[in-house]
């Protein structure tokens, strides 16, 4: 799947929807975080194409999908919805950079990839993973709490912020809770 990340609105991203449209025959379907127009700066993205919002999870879908302004829910709802590319249309400061990062997204502003984490930050962010595949616990489970330690210290030894975590657990597909419990472990140790 081939994920674009914008962070300078629509314009940057048309070329690559167009294109992406026309490799699977089909227009795009966006994903929206609510029945809005936002002030009419989506109306050239949802002109011809089908909109639903993020709380739509019963439409299925295989051709490419744009989501604008996504929450966490609504970039892994995205995520399943895609038949092979995605377009995100948000300010990628906090944890989207991570999640860009750890899809080795391509900047639709630049045309530069987002730097893709080294097989050793990949194999930190497996250990976190790993130690929530139930969700993370609280304090009081010994020990998983060292299990997550040992892991956010591999990803810090090799490079990677919270940010980059958080984004990476969100792109695995941890739901929004247990990943604030995981940051509160991590702010913990």
């Amino acid at each position: 799947m081939s994920h674009i990340a914008v962070d300078q609105g629509i314009g940057s991203l048309a070329p690559y929807l167009r294109a992406a449209e026309r490799a699977a025959e089909t227009r795009a379907v966006v994903i929206l975080p609510g029945r809005d127009s936002y002030g009419g700066l989506t109306d050239a993205l949802i002109k011809y194409r089908e909109t639903i919002t993020e709380r739509s999870q019963q439409f299925r879908g295989d051709g490419p999908v744009v989501s604008y302004l996504p929450s966490v829910d609504g970039i892994q709802f995205a995520q399943r919805l895609s038949g092979g590319w995605l377009g995100v249309i948000a300010s990628t400061s906090g944890w989207l950079d991570g999640w860009a990062r750890y899809v080795a997204a391509i900047d639709a502003h630049t045309g530069e990839k987002y730097p893709e984490l080294s097989l050793a930050a990949r194999e930190a962010i497996d250990e976190i993973d790993w130690s929530g595949n139930n969700g993370w616990p609280g304090r009081k489970d010994q020990f998983m709490v060292r299990q997550v330690r040992q892991g956010v210290i591999h990803a810090r030894s090799v490079g990677l912020s919270d940010v980059d975590i958080y984004g990476s657990m969100v792109a695995l597909g941890h739901g929004q809770k247990s990943i604030v419990r995981l940051m509160r472990l991590i702010r913990e140790l």
